[in-house]
């Protein structure tokens, strides 16, 4: 199923990614990244010199290119935002804002309290980040609609 998100798309949720990523670092957010769908990025970059092929290692090959300005760790994200690219599944590049564990933790509490237990949507290789957060910007959407829909059963029963 084709999604179209439209350049300018945003995504206020947090979001936790394995997915390579760029820093990007702006005067006013230091802690921008990019990163795409699309990205040629493996575990070798981790692993020592003598267990990466040599045509991982070429200094002319996409994936070596790659492994010098790509960080491959998994991260917490979020103002997450398509910037460009074709709004073709993988082909888009978002901007987001990484996160520390303990910078998403107070993030999460601000936005849905102490007691609010996380729901992650945990995808592979067949899905786009784009896609991914569309699902899940709906899915919050019913979520947050049950939530005001209870609350205003509890004030409706203590008139």
């Amino acid at each position: 199923m084709a999604v179209n998100l439209g350049i300018g798309y945003e995504y206020e949720g947090l979001v936790i990614t394995s997915i390579d990523y760029k820093p990007s670092p702006t005067k006013k957010r230091p802690d921008r990244i990019t990163f795409t769908g699309a990205t040629p990025g493996h575990e070798s970059k981790r692993l020592t010199s003598s267990s990466t092929s040599k045509s991982d290692s070429n200094s002319t090959s996409t994936l070596y290119q790659h492994n010098q300005t790509h960080e491959d760790a998994a991260t917490f994200l979020y103002k997450c935002k398509y910037i460009s690219g074709p709004d073709v599944k993988g082909q888009r590049v978002f901007e987001a804002d990484r996160l520390s564990v303990k910078a998403a933790h107070k993030e999460f509490v601000k936005r849905y309290g102490k007691e609010c237990k996380p729901l992650f949507a945990i995808h592979g290789f067949n899905s786009e980040p784009g896609t991914v957060m569309k699902k899940c910007k709906q899915a919050q959407g019913r979520f947050d609609d049950d939530e005001n829909n209870s609350h205003d059963e509890k004030k409706k029963k203590k008139k």
